[in-house]
């Protein structure tokens, strides 16, 4: 009898061998599950917590790595970091930023000129091919929260300040001149702005020309008109929306998002729940810190089409975030881990040279390299998930394994009989694996775990186990070297019918 670690299923009262009633630290693949990596850092501390990050590209095509603080913005120079805060008076001196509690920085990039825009300052700008600091942006523009790229536009959303227009303080959106992205002067160069009278803050939109813009409460599908109108929203859902504005992933023109009911998906031709996320809602609602809603991360890892969400757990208030929770659309499954980062984003490599992996902050020999000398993460501009640790420091989900949990939901090994169980073997290429079981006499009662084994040399985790429900768990501790696992396995000789019904 085999029994199958299969989809991640968060419901406590699962009585189905099809399912995991636990699947932490790892992810999913098409025959199992496989390690979850690590954080693994590859620069030197930022020096606070990293509120926000974005890959720039120069105009040769290198990438270009900036990340923000509550007071400061940076730029990656090797495995450093150089200060590109605004100066002040134009002088050697930095002029810190005012970035509001639970809020991050914003970035888009147009042509050779990035954007950094936040709540408590002007927006700003510096040019990735060489720019030495950040400077405000002329114009001037509004003062916003966010800000987008789309087509030959540049968006500011959820306007603070309605800078060279009579404030009616519902104003939400602006766009730049057409392809003048310092013009700001509102009904000249197609430059204008929107405004929405319901649905709360604007939250965000997507990057094609017809797209989504997100509220709090709604969301609009926005399209690009050749005539003076230059944009049109209409609504298309009055109940949906977020209050995380940075959860928001887009993937072939869908936006996945925290939404008002939990994890949605929506296009601009149609609005979708993901299947089965009415279980991973509840679980999602029960370990987030609500009061922190808002600073839920979404990230799309750019090797594979998989969605990541960094959040708080319930009772953190630190801006070093611990949880994660995901989505693997090939597989259509869920999967979380216990992680602790300040930012997750879509990244890059930056070239590092011999001499440099011998130096800090790696500090390497060839017999300490994790990593080999042939893998593109040592090449500039190899696409990777990134994040900021809980030490500040850059690092990409190329480490070693984390502590990984898997659990099947109960099972009736005979059905209508109790059962007694002396072992059982987990189908896996680690070597180093523990395991329990637990027994129930009904399906209402709650579960008495046993005490925990390790494998022996004959693949078998013995145990003492009689019940009418059982349930098996798999750990596998971290820094293991494995790749899978896909099921638990009871022989005749490990299973035994015990008494009668």
């Amino acid at each position: 009898m085999q029994i199958p670690f299969g989809p991640w299923r968060p419901d406590p009262y699962l009585i189905d061998s099809q399912f995991s009633a636990e699947a932490k630290n790892v992810l999913p693949s098409s025959a199992g599950w496989k390690p979850f990596p690590a954080l693994a850092s590859i620069t030197d501390a930022v020096g606070s917590d990293v509120r926000g990050a974005f890959k720039a590209r120069t105009s040769d095509g290198a990438t270009a790595i900036f990340c923000g603080t509550a007071t400061k913005l940076f730029k990656l120079n090797g495995t450093t970091w150089d200060e590109v805060t605004r100066l002040l008076g134009g002088g050697p001196s930095f002029e810190n930023y005012n970035l509001p509690a639970d809020n991050y920085w914003s970035f888009a990039q147009q042509d050779n000129i990035l954007y950094a825009v936040q709540a408590g300052d002007v927006p700003q700008f510096i040019d990735v091919d060489g720019g030495a600091n950040f400077a405000p942006v002329a114009g001037p523009p509004p003062t916003a929260r966010y800000v987008k790229a789309v087509g030959n536009f540049l968006f500011l959303l959820d306007l603070t300040s309605n800078l060279g227009v009579a404030s009616t303080g519902r104003i939400q959106a602006a766009w730049s001149g057409m392809r003048d992205f310092d013009f700001w002067t509102y009904g000249e160069k197609s430059s204008d702005f929107a405004t929405f009278f319901s649905g709360g803050h604007v939250m965000g939109m997507t990057s094609k020309q017809t797209g989504l813009l997100i509220q709090e409460s709604a969301v609009n599908r926005f399209q690009r008109v050749n005539d003076r109108r230059t944009w049109v929203f209409e609504k298309v859902e009055a109940a949906q929306g977020t209050r995380s504005p940075h959860s928001i992933i887009e993937h072939q023109g869908t936006a996945y998002y925290y939404g008002t009911d939990g994890f949605v998906a929506s296009s601009p031709g149609a609005f979708t729940n993901e299947a089965g996320v009415e279980w991973v809602d509840e679980w999602f609602k029960e370990n987030v810190n609500i009061a922190r809603i808002k600073t839920v991360i979404g990230a799309l890892d750019p090797t594979r089409p998989r969605f990541f969400w960094l959040f708080p757990s319930a009772g953190n208030d630190s801006y070093v975030l611990d949880r994660i929770i995901g989505f693997d659309p090939p597989t259509q499954q869920w999967f979380h881990a216990d992680l602790d980062a300040s930012f997750v984003f879509d990244a890059a490599t930056t070239a590092t040279t011999l001499e440099g992996l011998g130096s800090a902050p790696f500090n390497y020999t060839l017999e300490t390299m994790p990593i080999s000398l042939d893998s593109d993460i040592w090449k500039g501009g190899a696409p990777r998930l990134g994040g900021f640790t809980s030490d500040q420091k850059l690092g990409f989900f190329t480490g070693s394994a984390l502590a990984a949990t898997l659990r099947t939901g109960s099972v009736q090994l005979v059905p209508g009989r109790r059962a007694f169980v002396n072992g059982f073997r987990p189908t896996t290429d680690a070597l180093n694996v523990h395991g329990r079981a637990a027994v129930a006499e009904r399906s209402q009662d709650s579960v008495l775990w046993g005490s925990q084994s390790s494998l022996t040399a004959e693949g078998l985790i013995p145990m003492r186990a009689s019940g009418r429900y059982h349930q098996f768990e798999c750990s596998i501790p971290a820094n293991e070297l494995w790749n899978d696992i896909r099921n638990i396995g009871l022989t005749a000789d490990d299973l035994k019918q015990h008494g009668t019904q």
